[in-house]
């Protein structure tokens, strides 16, 4: 620790710009390549990810992180480590802005920046859509198929959005 307020600046606003950044920088150059290159873009992540799986193996298996049940979920969706749902992220927000962008990109945008705010609902705005009974029946039914909004559905299609944005 530093001070408060640098700890503060550091892992409140420095350390939270990451993600976002890099999803627009993928964004940004699948746009540039024209969208061509999405496959093999797609193949090497699969190929980082399958990488990661097995380097954090022995560590998930410690942690009891793999169940019969779960597995499937927190490969294809959650990570299989708490910080590794961005490979699975970003090739869902791959696919996912992939097709929000066949009808356009004004409506693809908008999309996404709808799917972004339904995504804080069940993240960062949870504690007051649980105040409203038909968000927390929703939400409740959501977190049955993934654990968080914080994914390639909900998260990653609006940053790719906006470095496609940049891109043009």
């Amino acid at each position: 620790s530093v001070s408060p307020l640098r700890d503060f600046w550091f892992t409140r606003v420095l350390a939270r710009v990451a993600v976002p950044f890099f999803l627009m920088v993928s964004g940004y150059f699948l746009a540039k390549d024209q969208w061509r290159r999405t496959g093999v873009f797609l193949k090497k992540t699969c190929l980082l990810y399958g990488a990661a799986v097995l380097l954090y193996l022995p560590l998930n298996w410690y942690n009891g992180g793999y169940g019969p049940a779960g597995g499937g979920k927190k490969l294809l969706l959650d990570g299989t480590f708490y910080h590794l749902w961005y490979f699975p992220g970003v090739i869902l927000g791959v696919l996912a802005a992939r097709g929000l962008l066949r009808p356009g990109p004004r409506t693809a945008l908008t999309a996404a920046g709808l799917l972004y705010l339904v995504g804080l609902g069940g993240d960062s705005y949870y504690g007051l859509t649980t105040q409203i009974p038909v968000l927390k029946t929703m939400y409740d039914g959501m977190f049955q198929v993934f654990s968080y909004t914080r994914n390639g559905i909900f998260l990653v299609p609006i940053f790719l959005m906006i470095g496609v944005w940049f891109a043009k």
